[in-house]
């Protein structure tokens, strides 16, 4: 094989946020952490396992990816080992943020001395047309394609990546329009998930917001056992910011809405709440991104990760379009939110009233608890204080 990938393993970016709308006075609600403020990558000490729930192949990714390319990428194609029967294939996104690598075994070039058209299947048996069905990584060789490798820079300079799709089985589907290449893959990984990625020369440029999450659909569900925080001190302005927080810490959404009454029992009124970046009453606020020397704007999702006694925004998923729908159940608050991020990337998460739910002050993790203190929602866990928003409270 000619190309082999070396592994190392990245620390995801880590993000707070200031929320700062036009309408009313903002919240400071999603501060900058130390640690994220020049906004530089970091790579984690050594080689970490896959996940315990990971039965596939080693550094596999769990989750489906859907990846379009486009002309402002960069295709390359290798024919140097056509002799041997292999063409080389990678696609590297123009801002670097990840690539595409194929292995096909063809028997000669077609009369424009091109990759033959056709359907490819994935096969870890090599034979003339098929894509080559990725090993994963091995310590001795590294990654072998096919595979898909989100990628994050080092301060250094230097690329890494983890965790990748190994694409195991499917099809690689090669197309000529207007005599340039249009690639699709559709694949299954070694953990059974879906992925698909297009590399299409007349699509329109793939740029979504900053730090928006290119690739893996959100699908969530919380619900009273989960921590809850509505904050009405903006309300006189038209703003009530909603905060919802897993009860193990590992993830959290956080919206705005744009109200001009507040419901007596769950504060936010029941209603079907477009997603708008044009602040007005009776909608939510589309995320505009991470704003420099701002932060991030709701409405977003966000997985958390805790380092070093503090938690910090991970992987951020921004809710450009789409709604919310609020309601109330027993007097307590109820929301479904279907939406997209700035990739397209679509977002279900709901929170309903759970049957079992552990009312008030301590929450189903049986080390975190919850309270007010000055109005404002703290978080206690293992004897720290965070924010609803997971900053540590001094």
């Amino acid at each position: 094989m000619k190309k082999l990938y070396t592994l190392a393993l990245s620390l995801c970016m880590v993000l707070g946020a200031v929320a700062n709308p036009t309408v009313g006075t903002p919240r400071n609600a999603y501060q900058l952490s130390p640690k994220s403020a020049n906004l530089t990558f970091e790579l984690a000490p050594g080689l970490k396992k896959a996940p315990a729930a990971t039965t596939g192949l080693q550094y596999d990714a769990t989750e489906a990816i859907n990846v379009t390319y486009n002309a402002g990428d960069a295709l390359e194609v290798t024919t140097d080992y056509i002799s041997q029967g292999q063409v080389y294939i990678d696609v590297i996104a123009a801002d670097y943020s990840s690539s595409t690598s194929l292995l096909l075994f063809v028997q000669a070039l077609d009369e424009n001395g091109n990759i033959p058209a056709g359907t490819y299947p994935i096969s870890s048996t090599p034979a003339y047309g098929t894509a080559y069905a990725s090993q994963g990584y091995s310590a001795q060789y590294g990654v072998t394609p096919c595979a898909y490798f989100p990628l994050v820079v080092k301060d250094d300079g230097v690329y890494v990546t983890t965790p990748m799709f190994f694409m195991v089985s499917g099809n690689v589907v090669i197309e000529y329009v207007d005599g340039k290449m249009k690639l699709t893959i559709d694949a299954v990984n070694s953990n059974g998930v879906a992925g698909k990625v297009v590399y299409d020369p007349a699509g329109g440029a793939n740029t979504g917001l900053q730090y928006d999450e290119q690739t893996g659909s959100v699908n969530r569900a919380y619900t009273t056992e989960d921590i809850l925080v509505v904050d009405l001190d903006y309300a006189a302005s038209g703003q009530i910011y909603v905060d919802v927080v897993a009860a193990d810490m590992s993830d959290q959404i956080s919206l705005l809405f744009f109200a001009n009454t507040t419901d007596p029992e769950v504060g936010v009124p029941a209603g079907v709440y477009p997603l708008s970046a044009t602040p007005a009453y009776g909608t939510a606020y589309a995320s505009q991104g991470y704003v420099a020397g701002q932060g991030v704007w709701p409405c977003f999702y966000s997985t958390l990760v805790e380092e070093a006694g503090t938690m910090y925004l991970d992987k951020l998923y921004y809710m450009v379009s789409g709604q919310i729908e609020v309601g109330k159940v027993d007097g307590k608050l109820t929301m479904v939110i279907d939406a997209v991020n700035s990739y397209n990337v679509p977002i279900h998460i709901t929170y309903n009233v759970a049957t079992t739910a552990v009312e008030d002050v301590t929450t189903a993790a049986g080390n975190v608890e919850k309270q007010l203190e000055n109005g404002q929602l703290v978080i206690i866990k293992n004897g720290v204080k965070y924010s609803a928003t997971g900053s540590v409270v001094k």
